[in-house]
């Protein structure tokens, strides 16, 4: 399964309504709720991600198949097979990816840190190729690295994100899937935060 993975962003550059930034305070990662306008499809409430003393509207379609649930961090939840994306603050760890991004040793070490997530038993890992340093967005850096592996006989597929702020913090996005639905899954995900990331002043 090899997909080109930044492909969903173009589609969010074309389909986006344009929305800006608002201002917010933002004391680590947190979400607030928030009620949009557009011509296309009137008012509507979403989540949003409050980072770099704005909010980044997290806008789930309106006939798509998942929503976007707020607290501490978000969650992006596929109800017809139980998957969930987690968008949250980065351990110390997920940020020093992030400062390796572009870097000769970005790829090992990108490798070394998504296998040693996985819980010990017999598994076979497959990192796709990826780009760390390859989107660049309104001053946030991204980077991911999407995987297949098997624990005990089951098959997943994975998705690591390290999402760098302007001010320097780090969010990582994490997605675990049965490999039949990842594909989609990822387009919608990306998708959606591609849209996010694109929403700046």
């Amino acid at each position: 399964m090899r997909f080109k993975l930044f492909e969903p962003f173009i589609v969010a550059l074309i389909v986006l309504p344009g929305q800006l930034l608002t201002s917010a305070s933002a004391e680590g990662l947190h979400t607030v709720e928030r009620t949009f306008h557009s011509f296309a499809a009137g008012d509507q409430t979403c989540t949003c991600l409050a980072i770099d003393g704005g909010i980044v509207p997290l806008i789930a379609p309106p006939k798509g198949d998942f929503s976007v649930r707020g607290g501490h961090g978000a969650a992006i939840v596929w109800p017809g097979d139980d998957t969930i994306a987690h968008i949250r603050s980065s351990t110390p760890a997920e940020a020093a990816l992030a400062d390796l991004m572009g870097t000769p040793k970005a790829a090992d070490a990108w490798k070394r840190y998504v296998a040693s997530t996985l819980s010990q038993g017999d598994y076979k890992i497959d990192v796709h190729d990826f780009q760390p340093d390859v989107l660049d967005v309104n001053h946030w850096r991204i980077g991911v690295v999407t995987m297949d592996y098997s624990i005990g006989g089951r098959k997943s597929s994975s998705l690591l994100l390290i999402w760098r702020c302007k001010d320097g913090s780090t969010l990582t996005v994490t997605m675990n899937s049965d490999p039949g639905n990842f594909k989609a899954h990822y387009n919608e995900l990306m998708g959606l935060i591609g849209a996010s990331m694109i929403m700046a002043p």
